[in-house]
């Protein structure tokens, strides 16, 4: 895999333009409470940014939490070392405002940006694919789905079952 090995540093390329923009409305407004420094709304593009990171494990097998298709492709990062990291390699606009690096890495809570929800099956999982009829998987699967998408309330939310896709 790329000739990696534990321990290697390799500098991740994240596309997070939109975060940056929602972080400065939600930094500039906690700034203008707290007597902080605001940081500017940035013009045009940020491009990509690249933070290094520490190779730590390598997945030959995604032991069904996620579809197998793109498993080569995949980099899993914890979501407490995320902000540290990126405090510290920010675009240039942000990087010098010091209470900004400092509300990032102290004040903000990763879940309340998510875009990507992720949830199992209520155990035992394997229960849920037992059926002999892929139409009752199916149904049994997606309805569960929909209940917690009814209880998120009227966002655009997109629904994906990749292990049933691959059924």
């Amino acid at each position: 895999m790329l000739g990696l090995k534990l321990k290697d540093i390799v500098s991740m390329s994240v596309f997070i333009e939109t975060f940056y923009d929602v972080l400065t409305d939600h930094y500039n407004k906690y700034a203008a409470e707290h007597e902080k420094e605001p940081v500017q709304k940035h013009e045009g593009f940020y491009g990509y940014t690249l933070i290094p990171c520490k190779v730590t494990h390598f997945y030959g097998n995604t032991h069904g939490k996620f579809t197998n298709t793109f498993v080569s492709e995949q980099v899993v990062m914890e979501y407490d070392y995320f902000l540290q990291l990126l405090a510290n390699y920010l675009p240039i606009d942000k990087y010098f405002n010091k209470d900004f690096q400092e509300w990032l890495r102290t004040q903000v809570d990763l879940d309340h940006y998510a875009d990507l929800l992720v949830f199992t099956l209520p155990s035992p999982r394997i229960d849920w694919y037992s059926y002999s009829n892929i139409d009752d998987i199916a149904k049994g699967i997606t309805s569960h789905a929909n209940a917690i998408i009814e209880e998120l309330g009227p966002l655009a939310v997109q629904t994906e079952t990749p292990i049933l896709e691959e059924m």
